[in-house]
Order: C-alpha cells, then structure tokens, then sequence
C-alpha cells in the first residue's frame, strides 16, 4: 500500500496473516501429492520473498502466535503415503519447520491429534485437541440394534447423536479432547478425560485456567439424576494439576488475581489464586431469592443478580447488577457492597447497565454511560453517572426508541462504539416508525444523523400502542396493538392476536418485513389491514395453558370493544410453546374466528416421554421445569397433564384451526400435530395440517417460508376478512399432487 507495488503467489490454497499484518504463511501445491508451507516478511522489505519451511502432504490448520514469530500446522496422516498425522512447528530462528509432536510423543496415552486451537498468550504452549484411535471395525453381519438399558447415565438416542456428531466429551471448539503441550519441555498435558466438559478461563493478560465440569448423565437432568449432578475442578494449563471446587469459575479478573463464578441462581463467589480462598461476595446484597421474577420452576429461586465480567482498576472490585440497579462488590468480601445507582431504577421501574466496553476496566470518579430501559412505557436511552459512591444517575435522554438495552435479549439493538482517541460515539436508533439508523453524538443528548435508511416511508407501515389490560384471573399485564400506518378509527378492522410468552417490551422495535418461518411477519399483516396484538403472559406453576387461558380471553374481550375493532373477525396465531398456546385456548373458548398453532404440541403426556431427536436427549425438562411450568411428575399429578393437553378437549373445539408441524421437528414431534389433526377430523372439525418437506421446527428453506406466508394469509384472509376461499381450503388437495 505505501509504493503500490504486487506480488502474486500462484498456487496458493490456504494461508494465514498474523494479527499485525507483518507475517504471511501460505500453503502452495507445489507437484502431484506434495506441498510446501512458505512463510513472507512483509515488514518493511521493498523485495518481498517467500521461504520455504517445509515440504511433504496434507498440511493443514495453520496458527500463528500473537507477533507472528511462531508458527504451528498438522501433517502427515495421508492415505497415499501413510505418513504419520504430527503437529509441526517453527519459529523465526529456524531454517524449517520439525515435528513436535504425534501419537507417541509423552503424556498423548495412546491418542492421536485431532486439530489445533492456539498458541497462549506468552507464546510459550500450544493448546490443541485429542481424539481417540479408530475403533474396532464393524462386523460384516453386524445386528444393528440399539440396547436401551436403566442402567444407561444418557438415553441411548444421546449417546447415539453424540457418537454420530463427534461431540462424546463435549468440549469449548472443536474435537474430543483438550490437551497443551509445553513447547520447549516437549511434553503433552492431557486437560480433559471421559464424561468430562472443557471451558478455557482466559482474558487477554492470562490463560493459566481452565474448568472441568465432570457428569455422567445429562444435565437437564441433574435435579433427579444422581450422574448427572457436575462435579467442577479447576485446572492448570500450565501444570494439569486439578482442584475439586463446588463452583463452576470461569471468569478470570483483569489483574489475574480472582476467578469468578455463580451458583446458577444469581449468587457469586470469587476463588483468590494466591490464597485459594473461596468467598461469597453476594450474599449481603439486600436482593431476596425470586426477585428475578422468573415463572419457570428452574429459575423460580433467581435472584436476579449477574456479572458481565466489568472490573475496577487493579482488580479493586466489581460491577454487578441486579433487576434494576448497578451494584459494586469486593471480590474479598470484606468491604459491603455499594447500589451506585443509588436504588434509582428499582424505586421508577428502570434497568440500568453499562453500555459496555471489552477489555476496559474503571476508575473511580470516572463518568460512565449506561443503556436504561422503563418497564413502564418502553422506552429507551442513556443515563450518565460518576464512579465511585452511591448516586442517582443523571438522565441524558430517554425517548420512544431502540438504542441498546443490554439486559434485553430480544431487543435488536446496538452497542454504541466509542472513537479510538476522542470521546465521540456512534449510536444506532430505530423505533417501531422508522428504521434504524446511525448518529453521531459526544454527550448522549444530541444526535447528529450519519445516515438516512428508511424503506418503509414507501409502504403503508405500521404503528404501535402500548395497551394496559386485566386477565381473567387478575393480573394486570401489558401488549401492543400494531395498526396500519392508514389507520381509520370509523372502520372495523379484524385482529390477529400473537403471542409467545412477554412481548411489550419491543413497543418501539423497527419490526422487519420478511417471510414467516413460524411465527406471522407483524408488518406483513397490517399492511394488508389487520390490528395485531400481541400481549404479554405470566404464568402460574402447574396450569401453563390456564395462564394462557386467562390473558388471551382478556385480550380478546378487551379488543372486542373497541369501537375499531370487528369483534367477529379475531384470530390467534402461535408458534412453538405459542403454537401450544393456541391449541389450548381453541379447546376452551369460541371466541376466536380462526386460528393457526405452528408447531405446537397438544399431549404433555406424550411429549414428556419422547427424546429431542437431533441431540436425543429427554424432553423431561422442558415440561417439569421449563416451558410448560407443570413442576411436577405425570404419576404425581396426572390429573396436571391431562387438564394442560389440548388432546384431551379436543371435542370441545369450534373455532376453524390451521395446524403446522413437520415430520423432521426435533421438539414437538410431527405426532403431536398429527393427534390434533385426527382427533378434529373424526368430530367434522373444520382443521387443515400442513407439513414442509425437509423441514424442522421453525422453517429454513425460502421457498417454503414464502409459501407459508401466502397460506396462512390465504386462511385468516377467507376467515377474519371474507376474502374468496382457496381450492385448499374449501376443496381437497390429493397427494399425487403434492409436488
């Protein structure tokens, strides 16, 4: 780039730059079976020349460590020549490349190599990975029978899917098994054994650490299952010594002085390397178990508190967050912690946190931005504040946006990055009118706009209303009704509710135009005239579908007197546990005009027995303590399960259903909709079952999204709107059709 001069390399099938742009290594072909590894100083040299390091076949996954200087690859292990799979290696003081290791090299106890991950950080090891020898070979009459056995740790279909995937001994990348190898020793250190899970505990100052979690059994089942439940040990990367700890630590501090870790519940503890001293640095924040606010059984305990790995300066203390507010902690436990936004957000409903910025640590007395969200009314933006003792936080704006809510997963918002060597930002915002866009701006008050994207100033776009409601049962909950950009408050307009558990807080998302590949596209549908809404739903242990029951029949009631609204002409729409939702709520009310559940299950009984097919483990889980909120076995209370599946009712249904499942969904399996679907044909129910070749539980192919698309409107158009009907929804479709 200095003196526009070009040098090519022909031949040339991989290669590798270093993260300086200094030093270039590249693979070339250079005859029939062989190659060659060629290694580029591109420092400073006006003749820029390739030497040659290494010849032979099948070199492959080149790494460089951080200067360049050092340079390791795989060879050998070829079909035609037989050579032996070898990590080589070279640094800038040899002439080529030697072998380093291979299969006979100490600590490898009879494994071959398997790939490589990095050199650490002092570029004096090299982590890489383990695989074990090919098995015994396969008996030519060979019975192909899988032995289910109560005996078995994992399901048979989980030892099958992990044995298939490669993924036995789960491991953080790539392989079987974490291994380093100190480079001038030449000896390999084997990190991780059988039934063992590998996490590197690293910053970019130390990489000394990692953890093992050791379990038989899986892990959604550890609450039950005795295998199951982890064991931890902390490791050296350095020595391989291990350490029995009743936490999983994997954070490290900048400083290098503490690991951190939780107990899954939202308490954290601290390990302090020099003394080994386990400390529980959360327990005296005045936050109760539960305060979360979370339903599902698992995480009904959650006190809400998390760490995002912020530290003050020389490991000082720590910045953590609960619901709402911005704590400081001691890692050493000695100090009380300190609410430094001063219980601002618990006491108005506003979740602060840190914009973020990776590999900073703080100062005290220096001026932080943070992202803030209101429960209340959605909105979004930046408040200022000063480190280093409690206070309220200072409001710099806060408007019907999205910015960046970090604490809100489903937000599609943007970090605002900061200029290298001035305090200037770029901030991107969009709101539910108005695409998003970026800004530039130095105090957080002032916008100044960069760019002008705005597509859907060409279509009749949407807006949205926050709507307060009542459930049936007495909850107070929140949703928004998007309407058409043309609104007419003297029309009559049908409404398709959508769900899937809370949904308000994305009033001001910019809601992206596209295919449904399960659940409806919003602006799809009120372009072409529809209200959505979409409420939230909270749920009570032990009746999933009666909650949702309760907040949709509200909505709907609610909906049905406004004076805009058709109250003939509602439709409901799900997907997934949504899907599960809508099945429910047919069989127990007739207030909807149609409705589509897109891959929902209807039989809890039946579902809590089966596998997930991909990964084959037990879908126990997703009904005791997870989705479907039962917390309790089917021979506990049967009568839960029974009550909660929309099978069981199936008579009870009036409302026109179109059902979505396909054969290859993992979850909620093609039978679950096949159930429903016979159970209403048998009655004369008015039911349509559609299934996508191919495809699993939400759809991929975009083809098949777009048909989709264009029959679920083709039914709630003929249903909520009177539009003519479509030959496959009042004539029949033959399967010699199909294609």
């Amino acid at each position: 780039m200095k003196n526009g001069k070009e040098r090519v390399f022909a031949g040339v099938t991989d290669y590798v730059l270093s993260k300086d742009s200094r030093i270039l290594v590249f693979k070339r072909e250079a005859a029939e079976n062989m190659q060659t590894v060629n290694r580029v100083d591109l420092d400073g040299n006006s003749m820029i020349v390739a030497h040659v390091i290494w010849q032979g076949n099948a070199a492959s996954g080149f790494i460089l460590d951080k200067p360049g200087r050092q340079l390791a690859f795989i060879a050998g292990n070829d079909k035609d020549t037989g050579d032996e799979k070898a990590i080589w290696y070279y640094n800038a003081n040899m002439d080529k490349a030697l072998p380093l290791a291979n299969r006979k090299s100490p600590g490898m106890d009879g494994l071959e190599i398997e790939g490589l991950s990095s050199f650490n950080i002092d570029g004096k090891r090299l982590f890489f990975t383990l695989k074990e020898s090919a098995g015994a070979a396969v008996a030519p009459k060979g019975v192909q029978v899988d032995i289910w056995s109560y005996r078995d740790a994992k399901l048979q279909s989980q030892q099958l899917a992990e044995r298939k995937a490669g993924y036995a001994r789960p491991y953080f990348g790539s392989g079987n098994y974490a291994a380093v190898m100190n480079i001038t020793a030449g000896v390999v250190t084997r990190l991780q054994q059988d039934d063992e899970e590998w996490w590197p505990i690293r910053n970019s100052h130390n990489d000394d650490w990692g953890l093992v979690t050791k379990r038989i059994g899986d892990k959604w089942e550890a609450d039950w299952s005795l295998p199951a439940r982890p064991r931890y040990y902390l490791v050296s990367t350095r020595s391989g010594e291990r350490k029995e700890v009743g936490i999983p630590f994997n954070g490290i501090s900048p400083a290098g002085k503490y690991l951190v870790g939780d107990d899954g519940l939202g308490n954290f503890f601290t390990y302090e390397l020099s003394t080994h001293i386990i400390r529980d640095i959360t327990s005296s924040i005045p936050v109760p178990a539960g305060d979360a606010g979370f339903d599902k059984p698992f995480l009904s305990a959650h006190r809400g508190l998390e760490f995002l790995g912020e530290w003050l300066v020389n490991d000082a203390g720590m910045l953590l967050y609960d619901r709402y507010d911005i704590w400081q902690a001691d890692p050493q436990g000695v100090k009380p912690p300190v609410n430094l936004t001063n219980g601002y957000g618990r006491r108005n409903n506003i979740v602060f946190r840190l914009i973020g910025d990776e590999h900073r640590t703080w100062h005290r007395g220096e001026r932080l931005i943070l992202d803030a969200f209101d429960n209340r009314n959605k909105q979004n933006g930046f408040y200022g504040m000063i480190l280093g003792k409690a206070q309220d936080p200072v409001m710099l704006t806060m408007g019907p946006y999205v910015y960046y809510a970090r604490s809100r997963f489903y937000l599609d918002g943007e970090r605002p990055v900061r200029a290298r060597d001035t305090a200037i930002y770029l901030v991107r915002r969009g709101s539910v009118t108005a695409s998003p866009n970026y800004f530039r701006t130095t105090d957080f008050r002032q916008f100044f706009p960069l760019s002008h994207v705005n597509p859907e100033k060409r279509y009749n776009w949407l807006q949205g209303e926050l709507v307060d409601f009542i459930t049936l049962d007495g909850r107070k909950e929140q949703g928004i009704l998007y309407k058409p950009e043309n609104f007419d408050s003297s029309k009559r307009y049908p409404v398709i509710v959508h769900y899937y558990e809370t949904m308000s807080e994305r009033l001001h998302q910019y809601c992206r135009p596209g295919f449904s590949d399960g659940d409806i596209n919003i602006p799809w549908f009120t372009s072409r005239g529809y209200l959505v809404f979409t409420p939230d739903i909270h749920y009570t242990i032990g009746a999933a579908g009666q909650s949702a029951y309760h907040t949709i029949v509200a909505a709907g009631a609610y909906l049905s007197r406004l004076p805009f609204v058709d109250a003939r002409k509602m439709g409901l729409s799900g997907h997934s546990f949504g899907g599960y939702e809508t099945n429910y709520i047919i069989t127990h009310t007739s207030m909807f005009a149609a409705a589509c559940a897109d891959a929902g299950a209807v039989n809890l009984i039946g579902s809590w027995g089966s596998y997930e097919r991909n990964v084959g483990f037990s879908l126990h889980h997703l009904h005791e303590s997870s989705y479907y909120r039962m917390g309790a076995l089917p021979w506990q209370q049967p009568e839960l399960y029974v009550k909660n599946s929309p099978v069981f009712q199936v008579g009870e249904v009036t409302t026109p259903v179109l059902i979505i499942n396909n054969k290859l969904d993992a979850v909620v399996h093609f039978a679950q909709g096949v159930q429903f679907f016979t159970g209403l044909c048998r009655l004369g129910k008015k039911a349509w079952l559609l299934q996508y070749e191919g495809e699993q539980h939400s759809l991929l192919d975009r083809n098949n999204k777009l048909d989709l698309t264009v029959r679920v409107s083709q039914f709630f158009d003929y249903y909520l709107k009177g539009a003519p009907a479509r030959e496959w929804v009042v004539g029949e479709e033959p399967a010699r059709r199909k294609e």
